[in-house]
């Protein structure tokens, strides 16, 4: 339907769908982007600054400071103290910036270090220069000091993504690629994960952020799903920045979607609650047998009148023998809810197969052929209830 779709993924869901796409679009759509060694992800948080100021929500800035607040967190949290002086460090920073090109992290840190953090904290003088002495860092009438706001600390945390830094490459590319000249985009994150958790969490916030300035350039109608991997930004530091983006997604045509399978997610996490639960009138649940204990908590921070409790228990009972297909309940903010049927082909089966053993003979048979949509083909004529036979069991039955 001509729609921007972009998915934050986990367990290679979508590897053969995309393959399919990318073949069938001629190599425009269905960009699988998936992190390695040789090509890991690289962002610049400061892009696209200058226009910050222009943006009514706020949200390139929201960003920035969710980022510098995963990175690293007071002894004593964030708070109505620390907070303020966080977010001067930055304009100020930037009202200095007189670079014609975006400023990168590590000039935030390079600024930090050498006029910010001395006037906090006179010990961050470097050894052999001189110590004059130094007015104090002011935020407003108060000045700050070391024990309201360990500068140093908070240094040594953002050193590793400086550019001389471990991951010096993560947060301080000039250029980084143009992620979404795909109408179909998913980013792959298990690599990512089993990299660092604070890596997982900022590459998540990064890739999130790149899909909204995106969000607000292209015309038309578009789709964002963060599948399991929302879990790595579900914290207080990043509800401000989730609330915002749920709420001005629909000013720009754009479906916000999260995914997860386990009811306990959405009941334990106040970030899910308040900032995406409050702003999704669209709530889609899949068979809740499993999850009888905990249903009726669910049910209540859904807002489900009885007749959608209802509803929800119906799904997956009774199924009609003849038909291979599953329900799903659908709500579309209180006004329309039902049951639906979805069947789909073979074809959309194995499209859609995420086991990666199950898979696996279908990816290797499109190698083979150097065709998906010609393995597909053949792949819908195996029944699915035989499909964890070997490769080659499989190629002897096509």
């Amino acid at each position: 339907r001509g729609q921007h779709v972009f998915i934050i993924d986990k367990g290679d869901s979508y590897e053969v769908l995309c393959a399919l796409i990318n073949e069938e679009s001629g190599g425009r759509d269905g960009t699988y982007h998936t992190w390695s060694a040789d090509h890991p992800y690289s962002f610049n948080p400061f892009m696209g600054w200058k226009q910050w100021a222009d943006d009514e929500e706020n949200n390139g800035l929201n960003f920035l400071i969710s980022l510098l607040r995963i990175i690293w967190e007071p002894s004593s949290g964030w708070n109505s103290s620390t907070l303020p002086v966080l977010d001067c460090t930055v304009g100020d920073f930037l009202t200095q910036w007189k670079g014609t090109e975006d400023p990168l992290l590590s000039d935030y840190i390079d600024y930090l270090g050498t006029e910010i953090g001395p006037r906090i904290d006179p010990s961050l003088v470097k050894k052999g220069k001189k110590k004059a002495k130094l007015d104090p860092y002011m935020v407003g009438y108060s000045p700050v000091t070391a024990e309201k706001f360990d500068v140093s600390d908070f240094l040594t945390a953002l050193q590793p993504f400086s550019k001389d830094g471990k991951f010096g490459f993560l947060l301080n590319n000039p250029t980084p690629p143009d992620l979404f000249t795909s109408r179909f985009a998913v980013f792959e994150m298990d690599a990512v994960e089993s990299q660092n958790e604070l890596v997982y969490k900022i590459c998540t916030l990064c890739i999130m952020n790149a899909f909204e300035r995106k969000m607000r350039t292209i015309r038309g109608f578009k789709l964002m799903v963060i599948e399991e991997a929302w879990k790595a930004i579900a914290t207080a530091s990043m509800a401000d920045y989730l609330r915002n983006l749920w709420k001005v997604a629909r000013k720009f045509h754009t479906s916000a979607t999260v995914v997860t399978q386990q009811i306990s997610d959405i009941i334990s996490s106040d970030v899910i609650k308040d900032a995406i639960l409050g702003n999704s009138p669209v709530k889609i649940l899949l068979d809740q047998k499993s999850n009888a204990g905990s249903f009726e908590d669910m049910s209540r921070l859904m807002g489900l009148s009885p007749i959608e409790r209802a509803l929800v228990r119906s799904v997956g009972r009774s199924l009609d023998p003849r038909f291979n297909y599953k329900e799903a309940f659908i709500t579309l903010g209180g006004n329309r809810s039902a049951v639906y049927a979805l069947e789909v082909s073979p074809e959309e089966s194995w499209a859609y197969e995420s086991d990666k053993d199950e898979k696996a003979p279908l990816l290797e048979r499109a190698r083979e052929l150097g065709c998906m949509k010609a393995a597909l083909s053949e792949y819908a004529l195996i029944p699915k209830n035989t499909k964890k036979q070997s490769s080659t069991h499989k190629n002897q039955t096509l």
